[in-house]
């Protein structure tokens, strides 16, 4: 018979009669079934004791626990009315509450959870200041999509003026989006000429605060927005235009008549802007390409932004015509070699940001696209059209393109370029022109190559333009302690966009313990240091273990955004329609790639 239990049972199976058997196979007979029973009689009950107690315990900790939150309660009701910001004067948090305006993109939406809508839900006072601050309400994103039913569009317009009446008197950025009919579902009725109508004079009770505008509508919608636009748009200073049908991927043919008027109705309404100043055209066509005859107020034009392809002379007219531009975004288009005549300086005093593209239209047998008479006579040409443009300000921002185009030299040398502050290259490029590159770049703070492997130039061969030596110049040394090559540089990013497998033959020009050391020199102690770097390999570098670890750790310690990815080598050297995996493997969609991919596949290495 088994001794009672204590408290100070020590529960230790080794002292069990059983102990030999515990953990074993061992089959107990009827008799040691028993003993096992009267054995384990008194520890049955001590564990119900000790139950018991628990539950006591535990009931007694959950009323402390209910008293707990009532006291926090309590407190923390009053805490809330020793709040600093009940204390705030309404004029403090209302000029607060503008700090909660979207930034990018820049006009508010209709979205409860986001400012300013989400500002009047705190509180009966966080809402009164919010009503009444103006400025929270003179912006306003307005979509229209074209299954909306008379009733709820109503709502809309209603809901759309009191928003805009907040406004007082402020001027008004107003983004105004239709939907293309030509994605509508035929089982989805459709309102969209009542309701575009209705919208449309909705918003022009307030078209004399219009300052800034962006309309993005099907050409149907954007003939009824400039019928039924006022004659004049005094305050307006910023025009967006798009084309919403082919903004969504929709071809259409207007028909010669549709598309006249079109045009028409756009010089109208440009007509009415005579205070002009920002004009954005994005996917947005004109008559015959003629974008410079456009009845805009050229002269008064800062900022523009063309996204269509242009001839040389058009870009000329168009620089010509705006003396006080201060930022510029055009493509041009080269078909043939193109010479210039009479050409005449262009001055540009304000100029502080510029991006041009340059693009070559293949119109020419495939067999003299490469010949070096014509390649020569391209490069000539841009060269002459910067060379037409005089900066009297230095330049902060510069963006050259050039696609489907070998350049021997970099054309945009002539410009001011000491003080450029930003600089993005989208070239093939040679080692040669890196190093003009740098040297014409003292301030230079962000510098972004995408270093194209086009084989539209041309069977040439490619090598890095980063070269070991220039790494070496930009890595702060005992002996270089303030480089004399790019000293403010802080964001960096060396794209190398293969669009063919045999640039794979070639290596990087330089090691993976001179990339390391570069980027650890910059980002620890030198100031200002390195914020970012980007670099897409052409193959993967072989970095060894310790060389990992350190820049893993510049990402952990430092806070460097680091991205180093190497591109993958593709498995068979010819492409074709015959090729051994052509139908089981799919050609990369090279639109829906990041600036960090490769068409054959991308390494991860940092």
């Amino acid at each position: 018979m088994l001794a009672s239990t204590s408290a100070n049972h020590s529960w230790d199976t080794s002292r069990s009669p059983f102990a030999s058997m515990i953990g074993t196979n061992y089959v107990p007979t009827s008799s040691e079934l028993n003993q096992l029973q009267e054995l384990l009689a008194p520890f049955h009950n001590e564990l119900l004791r000790l139950d018991s107690e628990i539950h006591h315990f535990r009931t007694i900790l959950d009323g402390l626990l209910q008293e707990k939150q009532k006291v926090e309660r309590y407190i923390e009701a009053h805490k809330a009315l020793m709040s600093p910001v009940q204390q705030l004067p309404s004029e403090t948090l209302s000029e607060i509450f503008k700090w909660c305006l979207p930034v990018d993109p820049s006009y508010a939406v209709r979205n409860i959870y986001q400012a300013p809508l989400v500002l009047t839900t705190i509180c009966r006072a966080w809402r009164r200041t919010a009503i009444n601050t103006p400025a929270l309400w003179s912006s306003l994103h307005v979509y229209l999509p074209p299954h909306l039913s008379k009733d709820r569009c109503s709502r809309r317009m209603n809901g759309i003026r009191r928003w805009l009446k907040r406004s007082g008197s402020l001027p008004l950025s107003i983004s105004f989006h239709g939907s293309t009919t030509l994605t509508s579902e035929a089982s989805i009725p459709c309102y969209p000429d009542e309701n575009m109508e209705l919208m449309i004079n909705t918003l022009m009770q307030f078209s004399h605060r219009f300052s800034d505008l962006f309309l993005s509508l099907s050409p149907t919608d954007f003939s009824a927005f400039c019928m039924l636009a006022p004659t004049d748009l005094p305050l307006l200073r910023s025009l967006q235009v798009r084309d919403e049908d082919l903004h969504r991927g929709k071809i259409r043919n207007l028909g010669p008549e549709a598309g006249e008027m079109h045009n028409s109705n756009f010089s109208t309404l440009l007509s009415r802007i005579p205070s002009l100043k920002q004009l954005k055209m994005y996917k947005f066509p004109v008559a015959g390409e003629k974008y410079s005859s456009l009845p805009c107020n050229w002269k008064n034009i800062t900022k523009l932004e063309i996204l269509a392809t242009l001839d040389p002379d058009q870009v000329l007219t168009i620089l010509s015509s705006t003396p006080k531009m201060e930022s510029v975004t055009l493509s041009i288009g080269l078909s043939t070699p193109h010479i210039f005549r009479d050409l005449h300086v262009i001055h540009l005093s304000h100029l502080n940001e510029m991006k041009l593209t340059f693009l070559r239209l293949f119109t020419q047998a495939s067999t003299t696209m490469h010949r070096p008479d014509i390649v020569s006579a391209f490069e000539s040409e841009i060269t002459s059209i910067f060379d037409c443009i005089q900066c009297t300000t230095t330049l902060h921002s510069f963006r050259f393109l050039c696609h489907h185009i070998l350049l021997s030299r970099l054309p945009f040398i002539g410009l001011p370029l000491h003080a450029l502050e930003t600089l993005e290259l989208t070239m093939p490029m040679t080692a040669e022109m890196m190093a003009e590159c740098i040297s014409k770049t003292p301030s230079l703070v962000n510098f972004q190559l995408t270093d194209l492997d086009d084989v539209s130039t041309g069977p040439q061969l490619h090598a890095d333009p980063l070269q070991e030596l220039y790494l070496v110049r930009l890595t702060p040394s005992s002996t270089n302690p303030t480089p004399s090559w790019w000293p403010k540089l802080q964001n960096i990013r060396i794209l190398s966009r293969l669009m063919s497998p045999y640039a794979y033959r070639y290596d990087s020009v330089f090691s993976p313990t001179t990339l390391t050391t570069f980027i650890k020199a910059r980002s620890e102690k030198y100031i200002p240091r390195l914020k970012s770097c980007d670099i897409l390999f052409r193959q993967r570098p072989a970095f060894s273990a310790g060389e990992l670890e350190i820049l893993r750790n510049l990402k952990k310690d430092v806070g460097l955004k680091l991205r180093l990815n190497g591109a993958r080598c593709p498995s068979v050297w010819e492409f074709g329609p015959d090729s051994p995996d052509t139908g089981l493997v799919e050609p990369p969609n090279v639109s829906k790639l990041s600036d960090m991919e490769c068409v054959f596949g991308t390494d991860i290495i940092v």
